[in-house]
């Protein structure tokens, strides 16, 4: 489109180890509604101007010339998901075959840098080598690992949580389903996870944020596209076709009922006429917005469209199904794919003898917050995970707990383990 100003576009291009700029213009303007003026010569002034230098990878610190798996005796550990593991007497003895009093239990290491994908961008931190986390090893105090003894560590799974722009974001592992961490029998001894003393809250809660999400990677649409080989990031859930619903059954069990649950469903469909899907949840019907449809006859038309649900809805706590239907039109060929259901709400801060995962994003405006845990013991013990590699213990309380929040995701505030 022509414009007042004739716009010059520049680029550094590359041709048999010869460099050259390239200078691209249209050489007309615009002078009025209906007027014009053509360049007819001109004069190019050249100004080199050195290049910024590449900013470096960070690496987490000073290189490193010899590993930590270089010595020492050393197990690998698949971590299905996130939370705090227990190893005990009976594991170390009967499934790592390791003999008891041939090892100093202080001298017991868990090695990992933490879950989900490794950084793309090349300034991101990464660390040249294993991170020693900090572990509790019970007992460790006489030098002997006894049937009584046991290892808890806080382990991150292959797939990662964050929170961005208000909301939270969901980073699927496409790699693999598992994490993996290395537990280490050396010499030195090993990082424990230290106290961390309470302070007076600002904020105070007996309600968390909590996100469940249901997203299954069965299928990769590009393996149907003729025009590909299969290849790609993107996977798709249940197929609809034959079968133009499905339902799924979510855990809203000590939900917040006097604040709405927001619901995101994203779908993929593929029809030769704009289409929607409906999802159905605590007696209530959404349609979602209208996805375009595509020319299934065409080789190099859009295999598929996406569409996506954004709503809310109030709901009782307990088990919700929600279903999700894809419409089928009279005289349309149609077929689509769920991508993901995540519902995100608040959940009151209760200890159920289950681990509890917690943070609240209402807390970031505060510098620190107190989390009311509802049933809780004496025994129970809570832990700060905003450093997922050296969490730290909060000391023992009955009913409250008060926890001081850093670090770049404040919002992650800690986790209940189960009692001793």
């Amino acid at each position: 489109m022509l414009e007042e100003n004739i716009r010059i576009n520049t680029s550094i291009t590359r041709d048999r180890d010869q460099y050259f700029g390239k200078i691209q213009f249209i050489p007309i303007r615009k002078t009025g509604p209906n007027t014009f003026e053509r360049l007819v010569s001109c004069i190019l002034e050249i100004n080199p101007v050195p290049a910024a230098p590449p900013v470096p990878a960070t690496r987490g610190g000073d290189p490193t010339y010899t590993s930590k798996l270089s010595a020492g005796t050393i197990y690998k550990i698949a971590i299905p998901k996130t939370g705090v593991y227990k190893i005990d007497y009976n594991f170390l003895v009967n499934e790592l075959q390791l003999t008891p009093g041939s090892f100093d239990p202080r001298h017991i290491q868990v090695l990992g840098n933490g879950g989900g994908l490794l950084p793309e961008p090349v300034s991101d931190l990464r660390y040249d080598d294993l991170v020693e986390n900090a572990i509790v090893v019970a007992g460790e105090e006489d030098g002997s690992f006894d049937p009584q003894d046991y290892i808890l560590f806080y382990a991150q799974g292959p797939h990662t949580w964050s929170y961005n722009n208000d909301a939270f974001q969901f980073q699927m592992n496409v790699y693999d389903l598992r994490n993996y961490y290395f537990l280490k029998i050396g010499t030195d001894t090993g990082k424990r996870v230290a106290s961390q003393a309470s302070v007076s809250g600002a904020y105070t809660t007996t309600t968390f944020d909590d996100y469940l999400r249901k997203e299954e990677e069965k299928v990769n649409l590009l393996d149907k596209y003729d025009l590909t080989q299969g290849s790609g990031r993107q996977w798709m859930g249940d197929y609809f076709q034959n079968q133009r619903s499905f339902s799924y059954d979510f855990n809203l069990s000590n939900l917040d009922n006097t604040e709405p649950v927001q619901m995101r469903v994203r779908f993929a469909g593929r029809a030769d006429a704009p289409t929607t899907f409906r999802v159905k949840a605590a007696g209530q019907t959404f349609t979602s917005p209208s996805i375009s449809g595509t020319v299934l006859t065409n080789p190099n038309a859009t295999f598929a469209s996406i569409g996506e649900l954004n709503t809310s809805f109030s709901t009782t706590s307990g088990t919700l199904p929600v279903t999700v239907e894809y419409l089928e039109k009279s005289g349309i060929a149609n077929e689509g794919w769920l991508d993901f259901i995540q519902l995100d709400f608040r959940r009151k801060l209760i200890y159920d003898g289950s681990q509890v995962l917690f943070r609240d994003t209402r807390s970031l405006d505060y510098p620190s917050a107190t989390f009311q845990i509802g049933s809780a013991g004496a025994s129970l013990q809570v832990w700060d995970i905003t450093d997922p590699l050296e969490p730290a213990a909060i000391p023992g309380h009955t009913q409250r707990v008060d926890l001081f929040l850093w670090g770049e995701y404040r919002s992650t505030a800690g986790i209940c383990s189960l009692p001793e």
